[in-house]
């Protein structure tokens, strides 16, 4: 079964002000409503933050080379920390886009 995946960026409907909250609204044949996954990725200091509607989503770290730093299965929904070394990081959660983060 295949589903249409539409990704959007949107300040309203995320309440981040920026408007850099990525959201995923999967249509699902046959469903009589549409899954939405709110995704933020940030970092502060030496720790990565991520932040999903959706749980047990998958993060994957990337050096800026495209070598796998680390695989991070099973998040839970809300907000959670990954402690990282100082550098560029490429974070990807589940089938989004990658993100570009620094951490200090």
């Amino acid at each position: 079964m295949q589903h249409n995946e539409i990704i959007y960026n949107s300040a309203a409907l995320s309440g981040d002000p920026s408007g850099t909250m990525p959201f995923h609204i999967r249509e699902i044949p046959g469903a009589l409503f549409t899954a939405v996954d709110f995704i933020k990725i940030w970092s502060s200091g030496n720790d990565l933050y991520i932040r999903t509607s959706k749980p047990g989503s998958i993060a994957r770290i990337y050096t800026p080379k495209g070598i796998l730093h680390k695989l991070q299965t099973a998040l839970t929904t809300g907000e959670t920390r990954i402690k990282l070394p100082q550098g560029i990081y490429i974070v990807t959660l589940n089938s989004s886009p990658g993100q570009k983060v620094m951490i200090e």
